[in-house]
C-alpha cells in the first residue's frame, strides 16, 4: 500500500527479475511509466521492444552486469511508449544472492526523468542561445556583484570572467552618467520593475562606450528578488552614425557653418523670440568676393581653403548664441541674437580686422574679401528681413566696384 502510494507521488515503478527464469514482474507504477495495460502478461522482450534503438546495446550489456556483479550503476535510458511519448527513464537496481553467493534476482526501482530531462535539454540550449548571443548578458546579485558574464560581454567590454566575477558593476563605471541616472535605475529594479535605457559605460581599456541596456528582477521561490539579469547591446557605432547623419542634414559639410535649411529654422525661432521676449536681433548678409574667379584660376582646393578658413575665423569671432549660415555657394548669413544694429556692426567690424590680417599673413595668391550687408529686424517677415541685408550687401558691392 504504501509503496504503491509512492509510485504515483514521485513516477517511481518497481520491478523485479529472475535471472534463471527471466521472468519479470513489474508494479502498477512502472506499468504506467511504460505504458503498458496487462501488467501481468508484459514480458523482458516487451521491454526492449520499447527501448529506442541508440540505447538498447547499452540496455542489453547493463543487463549482463545482473549476472556477474554485486553493485550495479544507474542506467537511464529512453523509450518510446505505445502511445508514442518519449520518455527518459532510470533505473537504480539490487542484486539478490542465494546462499552459494550467486546472483539470482534483481530488484528494480525506474524513475520517469522526462521533466528533468526536458528541463536540463532547455536549459543547455538557453545556456548555449546566452553563449552565443551578440548581446552583452550578465547576471548579478541582489548588491550588483557579478555572478556571470557571456563571451559578447567579453568581447563588448574587454572584461574577462576573472576581471568581472565577484566584482560589482562599477567596474564598467565611466562617470558620464549622472546620480539620479543610477538612483532611478536601481530604485526600478529593486521594486521588481524592468528598466531600459541607454547608457555609458567604460571598457576595461578605458574607452566609453553607449550601451542599450535592459535589466530584468528574478525571483526565488519565496518570491524575494535574487538575481538580476541585464543585457546590454553596443550601439556606440550607431549613435556615432546618427550624430553624422544628424549633422549631415544640418550643417555645411565643407566650412561646418549651418546650412540653409536649419540656418531658416534658427531664425524662425529667432524671429518668434523677438515677439515673446522683445529680445533685438541683427543680421549680416555675406558674399565672398571672386570665389569663382579664385576656383577657376586657383582651382578648387585653394577655393575650398578659403572657404574654410572664412568660415573659421567668422565662427570663432562671434558670440556663443550667435549663428552662421551657408546659404549656399559663396552666400552666407550670420545671426546676432540679443544684438541691435550697432553691436552687430561692432562684433562685424572685428571680423574684418582678422581677414586683414590673414590676407597679410598667409600671403595667398588671392584675398578674402567680402561684400556684407548689416541690418536689425523690425517686425518684418523673415523673407524681407533677410532681402533687406541681401539689398545692403549688393549696394556695399556696387560702391566697391565703383572704386576699383
Amino acid at each position: 500500500m504504501i509503496l504503491s502510494t509512492l509510485e504515483s507521488l514521485i513516477d517511481m515503478g518497481t520491478w523485479e527479475y529472475d535471472l534463471n527464469s527471466k521472468n519479470m514482474k513489474i508494479s502498477k507504477g512502472s506499468a504506467k511509466i511504460l505504458g503498458i495495460e496487462n501488467v501481468s502478461e508484459f514480458k523482458r522482450e516487451d521491454f526492449y521492444k520499447l527501448v529506442v534503438s541508440e540505447d538498447i546495446q547499452r540496455a542489453i550489456s547493463y543487463e549482463q552486469l545482473f549476472y556477474k556483479e554485486t553493485f550495479i550503476p544507474t542506467l537511464t535510458f529512453k523509450i518510446i511508449t505505445k502511445y508514442n511519448d518519449l520518455k527518459y527513464l532510470s533505473s537504480k537496481v539490487k542484486v539478490i544472492k542465494d546462499n552459494f553467493g550467486n546472483n539470482i534476482k534483481v530488484l528494480g526501482v525506474t524513475l520517469d526523468i522526462t521533466d528533468m530531462k526536458l528541463r536540463e535539454k532547455k536549459l543547455k540550449l538557453f545556456e548555449k542561445a546566452i553563449e552565443v548571443a551578440g548581446y552583452g548578458i550578465y547576471i548579478t546579485d541582489v548588491d550588483g556583484v557579478i555572478e556571470y558574464i557571456n563571451p559578447a560581454f567579453e568581447r563588448i567590454t574587454g572584461f574577462s570572467k576573472k576581471d568581472s566575477i565577484g566584482k560589482k558593476t562599477s567596474i564598467l563605471s565611466s562617470g558620464m552618467n549622472g546620480d539620479d541616472d543610477y538612483y532611478k535605475m536601481w530604485n526600478t529594479i529593486l521594486s521588481g520593475n524592468i528598466w531600459k535605457e541607454e547608457i555609458v559605460n567604460k571598457k576595461k581599456n578605458g574607452d566609453f562606450y553607449t550601451a542599450y541596456q535592459i535589466i530584468t528582477p528574478i525571483y526565488n521561490e519565496k518570491n524575494k528578488i535574487e538575481f538580476f539579469v541585464a543585457i546590454q547591446e553596443d550601439i556606440t557605432e550607431q549613435k556615432k552614425n546618427q550624430e553624422l547623419i544628424r549633422k549631415y542634414a544640418s550643417y555645411d559639410s565643407l566650412t561646418d557653418a549651418y546650412n540653409r535649411r536649419m540656418g531658416l529654422i534658427i531664425l524662425e525661432k529667432q524671429i518668434k523670440n523677438y515677439f515673446k521676449n522683445k529680445d533685438n536681433i541683427s543680421i549680416c548678409f555675406l558674399d565672398i568676393n571672386n570665389l569663382k574667379y579664385i576656383n577657376d584660376v586657383y582651382g578648387h582646393n585653394f577655393g575650398d581653403i578659403m572657404l574654410k578658413n572664412f568660415s573659421e575665423t567668422i565662427m570663432n569671432s562671434i558670440n556663443e548664441d550667435d549663428y552662421f549660415i551657408r546659404l549656399g555657394g559663396d552666400e552666407f548669413l550670420i545671426i546676432f541674437s540679443k544684438s541691435d544694429f550697432k553691436k552687430a556692426n561692432f562684433i562685424w567690424d572685428k571680423i574684418k580686422e582678422k581677414f586683414k590680417a590673414i590676407n597679410y599673413e598667409k600671403r595667398y595668391p588671392f584675398k578674402i574679401e567680402v561684400a556684407y550687408g548689416i541690418c536689425e529686424y523690425n517686425g518684418e517677415g523673415l523673407d524681407d528681413f533677410i532681402s533687406k541685408a541681401d539689398n545692403l550687401m549688393y549696394e556695399k558691392k556696387r560702391i566697391m566696384k565703383n572704386k576699383e
